[in-house]
């Protein structure tokens, strides 16, 4: 059996591969953390491995960093005993176990989505400047980590104690605060913002941090 147009389907051990499907290879193979897509899909006597498992041919994307580089032809040198470069490296045509990759559509079913709320805090004091993120579950700790903040940037004077003067500004809302010397902002101002958005994750992540072994700010 040979599978190659866009869309076919194979099933196999409860999976649904298909022709097509956008890929990442795991750590069951040297072409651990590649993208790609599978183009075809071989089984019975048409399967050019004496694998027991179907062949999955695969077409990668090729590495875009050094550090991408470097990790792949380390274990292509390992696994092959002798030095290899990217150059030496097939990535078309290349025939895989199914064990050897996730399909997108299975990781993202693996997926929980939350609600966060990311606190923002973004100031610069003449030729100083910083920026700070904080992440919390719910908006009422973001609101207190907020209040907290702008009482520790207080602290420190710069702008704050030029508050009331002349070319000075102050906006505020119920998620944010702001204060700035006007004409001069990239020299001397203050913000602080909340804004709620999604994360991301997996299941796994979600229990560990039921768990409590995942650690957090409190």
């Amino acid at each position: 059996m040979i599978l190659n147009k866009p869309g076919e389907t194979f099933e196999y051990e409860g999976r649904k591969l298909m022709i097509g499907d956008q890929i990442i290879a795991n750590g069951k193979s040297a072409y651990e953390g590649l993208f790609g897509a599978i183009t075809e899909i071989r089984d019975g006597i048409d399967k050019e491995t004496e694998n027991e498992t179907p062949d999955l041919y695969c077409r990668f994307e090729e590495p875009d960093t050094p550090y991408e580089i470097g990790m792949l032809e380390t274990r292509f040198t390992d696994l092959c005993g002798t030095p290899k470069t990217i150059d030496d490296i097939a990535l078309d045509l290349v025939i895989m176990a199914p064990e050897m990759v996730t399909t997108v559509r299975e990781y993202e079913s693996g997926k929980i989505s939350i609600p966060i709320f990311v606190i923002t805090e973004d100031w610069a004091e003449g030729d100083d400047s910083g920026v700070n993120v904080w992440f919390t579950s719910d908006m009422a700790s973001a609101k207190k980590k907020m209040k907290r903040a702008i009482k520790e940037a207080k602290k420190g004077g710069g702008i704050f104690d030029k508050r009331g003067e002349e070319g000075i500004e102050e906006d505020s809302s119920e998620h944010s605060y702001e204060i700035y010397s006007e004409g001069f902002y990239c020299e001397a101002h203050y913000s602080i913002y909340i804004k709620e958005d999604i994360f991301t994750c997996s299941a796994a992540f979600i229990n560990k941090l039921a768990k409590g072994e995942v650690s957090h700010e409190k």
